[in-house]
């Protein structure tokens, strides 16, 4: 009786367990206070950030992290109040993995640093990152928002680059071109309708099919893109690029040439 009872003890316990580990990971946006850019670095020292070191940099977003010729999308998540457990899908050129992550950040004397840890036993490792400041307050403050009417505006992260140029009817002629994984590239070039969203490309294919891409203007001037089917990517990417892994943060808006 008493081992029966201690197992249906066991057991319960058990299952709350599960239900709080599927209720901390259901999130799986990682929150604002890790979003930026972040480069290594030692403790004490900041980041450079300079050109040069591009490619050792890593772009956190909403639920993505972008690095040099590769991307992570986070598969699941569970947050404590000073750490962020995280599980990722990763690509870069011809390799694919899962990363289990511990991530803590810290502020030490105006800088703030990403320390982030393996949870894999047989992959350990703990690197040190330091953010990467942004444009200055009035930069991001003037370049904020969406295009007003004929006022164009472009974009660049790294290797992702979109310019829109609005036109009098409404509409706006894009230009859309993203070097991702394995050097594959997205390049669209087309006249795109306004919408509540955005704008909306759409265009016959060679084949009958029909590409629809939905270009998302955030009120603080952020972009995002949305190619559900694919078949814009299917025409206009290489393999292991594609539209949905675009994305442009406010403080990524630069002068229009």
């Amino acid at each position: 009786m008493l081992i029966t009872l201690m197992r249906k003890i066991a057991f319960g316990a058990l299952l709350c367990h599960m239900a709080l580990t599927e209720l901390a990971i259901a999130e799986t946006q990682i929150p604002d206070d890790y979003h930026g850019v972040w480069q290594p670095t030692t403790e004490g020292q900041p980041p450079t950030c300079v050109k040069r070191d591009s490619d050792i940099r890593q772009t956190v977003r909403a639920r993505r992290i972008d690095f040099h010729e590769g991307i992570c999308t986070v598969q699941s998540m569970a947050k404590g109040e000073n750490a962020l457990q995280l599980r990722a899908h990763c690509e870069q050129e011809d390799s694919k993995w899962v990363a289990h992550q511990e991530w803590k950040i810290k502020d030490v004397d105006g800088l703030r640093y990403l320390t982030i840890r393996s949870l894999d036993p047989s992959n350990p490792y703990e690197a040190l990152y330091g953010l990467c400041p942004s444009l200055a307050a009035e930069d991001i403050s003037a370049n904020a928002g969406n295009p007003g009417p004929g006022q164009a505006v472009c974009y660049r992260d790294g290797m992702s680059e979109l310019e829109i140029r609005p036109n009098a009817d409404g509409t706006a002629n894009i230009d859309i071109e993203s070097v991702q994984g394995n050097a594959h590239i997205c390049s669209l070039m087309g006249t795109a309708r306004r919408t509540n969203a955005g704008y909306q490309y759409s265009a016959s294919l060679d084949d009958g099919r029909q590409c629809e891409l939905t270009i998302v203007l955030d009120a603080t001037g952020g972009v995002t893109f949305k190619d559900p089917d694919w078949k814009c990517k299917q025409y206009h990417c290489g393999a292991r690029a594609s539209f949905e892994r675009i994305a442009f943060q406010p403080s990524e808006r630069i002068p229009c040439k």
